[in-house]
């Protein structure tokens, strides 16, 4: 090697450019990706349009509510004031009529009843759907949650939306029904005084029906036990709590229709492509290159035989044998019985060999 060429070696051989990757994209996904984008945004639409009625009418009791709350209770105050006095003088008469010891057990089964009760009439538990988040746990996670765990949750958000609905109602309507409930009790405590002043009352049925009335007191004391500021916050709270339970209703409720809007469109797509088998595998399973001249002829089996190919072909037998042994073998058997002959037959069908 001259000096000069080994300052300068020969140029590498270009490698050939590749051909670019000829497009052909499947429009089956993207088309049902938009249809059910359509479908989604119009059901979240038609769910948005149906609940903003009852939301608006609900915000627009959130104007002048403190005020309101401020009047009634005002006017309201000594009424509620001589129905206080009132149970107190209900609960000394007892006192002074009714064994201490039958008191003690009246009340501690009052007490247990009422518990069992509470337990039974507990609004909703929404701790879940408070936190639930709609985006990060519904909308925009991968994968969705399962449609199993899609209608639980549609079913307690329902259950949260009324229960939000009727707490803000009854707290939005408290100063217009508040001169009612007091005047309500104030007539079950007048007709109790009236039971225990009568000739031979039953004062422990009395007694129980004071622990009633005095339960239903303490209630409604202190639902209105609160300044007029503290009662437009409360409202207010109670609104956004409605609003939240409704939207994250309604979410649930569009990522259900989603799921089932998908499932039909697949399905069909999987319907229509049943017919389409010979155009589907020209169009999904592009062959590689050859890599060698084709086979004289098919193998001795089924061609549309799924199964995995042997390691090793079996050594042919019967027609396809072309030795000179096997024409001998041939010539010697002319004369077996038709019973074997049959039996060859059947065998050959059994094994699909249509060859």
């Amino acid at each position: 090697m001259t000096e000069s060429s080994a300052e300068h070696p020969a140029p590498a051989a270009s490698a050939k450019p590749q051909a670019p990757k000829k497009r052909c994209d499947d429009p089956t996904k993207p088309n049902i990706d938009y249809l059910v984008a359509v479908s989604v945004a119009a059901k979240r639409s038609e769910l948005y349009g149906t609940d903003k009625g009852e939301v608006d009418e609900r915000y627009k009791k959130l104007d002048g509510a403190q005020k309101r709350f401020e009047d009634s209770w005002k006017a309201q105050k000594k009424p509620l004031d001589d129905l206080k006095c009132q149970l107190q003088r209900i609960l000394k008469a007892l006192y002074g009529t009714v064994d201490p010891a039958q008191r003690a057990h009246l009340k501690a089964c009052w007490c247990k009843i009422i518990a069992d009760t509470d337990k039974i009439t507990e609004p909703a538990k929404c701790d879940e759907i408070q936190k639930l988040n709609c985006c990060k746990d519904v909308e925009c996670k991968d994968p969705r949650p399962a449609i199993g765990e899609l209608r639980r949750l549609v079913a307690d958000a329902e259950e949260c939306v009324k229960r939000y609905d009727a707490e803000f109602d009854e707290l939005a309507g408290l100063p217009e029904k508040m001169e009612g409930l007091i005047g309500e009790l104030v007539t079950k405590a007048t007709t109790l005084e009236g039971d225990m002043a009568a000739p031979g009352s039953d004062l422990l049925r009395s007694y129980v029906a004071y622990l009633d009335l005095e339960c239903a007191f303490r209630k409604l004391w202190t639902k209105l036990r609160m300044s007029p500021a503290d009662y437009g916050c409360k409202l207010k709270n109670a609104f956004v709590d409605l609003v939240d339970a409704h939207s994250k209703w309604i979410c649930l409720q569009v990522a259900i229709h989603e799921w089932t809007e998908r499932k039909t469109h697949d399905d069909d797509e999987k319907q229509k492509a049943a017919g389409k088998i010979i155009d589907r595998v020209l169009e999904e399973c592009e062959p590689p290159k050859p890599t060698r001249p084709p086979e004289p002829e098919p193998p001795c089996k089924w061609e549309t035989d799924c199964k995995d190919e042997p390691k090793t072909k079996p050594k042919p037998t019967g027609k396809y044998e072309s030795d000179e042994s096997s024409k001998q073998s041939e010539t010697s058997e002319t004369g077996a019985s038709t019973t074997e002959d049959h039996a060859d037959e059947e065998s050959d069908e059994a094994t699909g060999a249509a060859c």
